[in-house]
């Protein structure tokens, strides 16, 4: 999840329409603090990470509303690791049109979202 900057700008982005359940999504001060501890690596300073994920996704369309979160994906789902830990994916609800972005180390190789990109 929290890679290399050289590593984040090599993330793939789409835009969805409409990701309306935000309840299971996590601001990433709440996954950095419970679940990054377990998943091993040196400890960061979230905040450079957070700035580059926003400019990540400035880049590629999103307005620069809403909230940005973490969303996960169980490893059944077939992509990403196959490492029992599953994948995470940036996740921001722009405001002004619902429009979700995601960030993904990996490629979200759905059908619902190919036909939006």
């Amino acid at each position: 999840m929290f890679r290399s900057f050289e590593e984040i700008n090599s993330f793939k982005v789409y835009s969805y329409q409409h990701i309306d359940d935000c309840s299971a999504i996590i601001s990433p001060e709440i996954f950095y603090n419970s679940i990054c501890p377990f998943i091993g690596g040196e400890t960061v300073s979230l905040e450079p990470y957070l700035e580059k994920i926003k400019e990540l996704l400035r880049t590629n369309g999103w307005e620069g509303d809403g909230e940005l979160g973490v969303i996960w994906i169980p490893p059944f789902v077939d992509i990403g690791s196959e490492d029992g830990w599953g994948t995470y994916l940036w996740h921001v609800k722009q405001s002004n049109n619902g429009t979700s972005w995601l960030a993904s180390g990996c490629s979200l190789d759905f059908e619902r979202i190919k036909m939006q990109n």
